[in-house]
Formats: C-alpha cells, sequence, structure tokens
C-alpha cells in the first residue's frame, strides 16, 4: 500500500470519529423498569368527621399498615333508592427505590380481603373501585381489609394494607 492510500484512511477514520462525538449518538430508555419502594396512603372524604385515618407502622413483611374507622352516622348522601352512603377517597403516594415520587402512570390495584363478600349483588356493603373510591353502605358493624399494591410486581414490603371498619 502507498503512504497516501494509508493517511487517506487515518484522516476519514479521524474524522468519522470526530463526526460522531460532535453530533452524538444520545441513548435513551424507553421501557426504563422502576421498582416500588413503597406505598403510604392517605384518605380523604367531603368532612373530617366521616372517618378516622391512622397509621400503624409496618407489618412483618415490611408494608405499611393502617386503620380506617368510619363513621356511618356522619352520612349526609342519599342515592336515586333512597339508601345512605358514604364516599371516600383512597390516595396512594408512590415512592420508587431511585427515591423518585410515582406520578399517574403507576398504576394501583385494591382489592377487598373479608370472610363475606361485601361486594357481592345483593349484600351492597362497599364498592371499591380501580381509582382508589370506597363507597360504603349498609349501617351495620362490619370490617375488612383492603391490599393496595402496584399493578406490577414488586418486592415483598411495597404494598399498604388497610383495615377498615364501619361503625
Amino acid at each position: 500500500m502507498k503512504k497516501s492510500t494509508i493517511i487517506v484512511i487515518l484522516i476519514v477514520y479521524l474524522v468519522s470519529i470526530v463526526a460522531i462525538g460532535f453530533f452524538g449518538m444520545a441513548v435513551k430508555v424507553y421501557d426504563e423498569v422502576k421498582y416500588v419502594k413503597s406505598i403510604e396512603m392517605k384518605t380523604e372524604a367531603e368532612r373530617e368527621d366521616m372517618f378516622v385515618f391512622e397509621a400503624l407502622g409496618k407489618d412483618a413483611l415490611g408494608n405499611n399498615t393502617y386503620k380506617l374507622t368510619i363513621n356511618f352516622e356522619q352520612q349526609h348522601l342519599v342515592d336515586g333508592q333512597g339508601e345512605a352512603y358514604l364516599p371516600l377517597t383512597l390516595i396512594p403516594y408512590v415512592t420508587y427505590d431511585t427515591g423518585d415520587v410515582a406520578g399517574e402512570e403507576e398504576k394501583i390495584k385494591y382489592t377487598i380481603n373479608s370472610s363475606v363478600d361485601l361486594t357481592a349483588t345483593g349484600l351492597g356493603y362497599v364498592d371499591l373501585q380501580q381509582t382508589g373510591q370506597l363507597i360504603c353502605y349498609k349501617e351495620s358493624f362490619y370490617s375488612f381489609k383492603i391490599f393496595v399494591s402496584p399493578e406490577r410486581s414488586s418486592a415483598n414490603g411495597t404494598s399498604a394494607i388497610i383495615e377498615v371498619f364501619v361503625l
């Protein structure tokens, strides 16, 4: 090979390195996986005297636990059938292991656990929507647990458990 050919190849090689470095090739992660560290809960209603919400700390697995006592005597809403009900809103605050706080994009799953199917047709004690809207019907003492967990699988201790008592 001639000297001029080697010099041309070397110049093209160096120019291409400089051009790529100048214009850059940005790498962007489109499907970033964020792991949920914890879910903390808050409850809201139309009036503060409708409920008492207490944080109980963490259970043996590391899940945040709460106690929600609903005072059904404070209901003041009547639907079209004349049946009284009391609406509450469960608000989750999701924190990732990176320390970031989740926004609307994080999907949360609400599950009711009770010895009796409180949502069965005919009983109609509670209605829990996947948006966190909890509506209690029936003025009688009953209790149940609500498990709040991320829709995607995550490690143990990332959920929240709310023990609900309706008085």
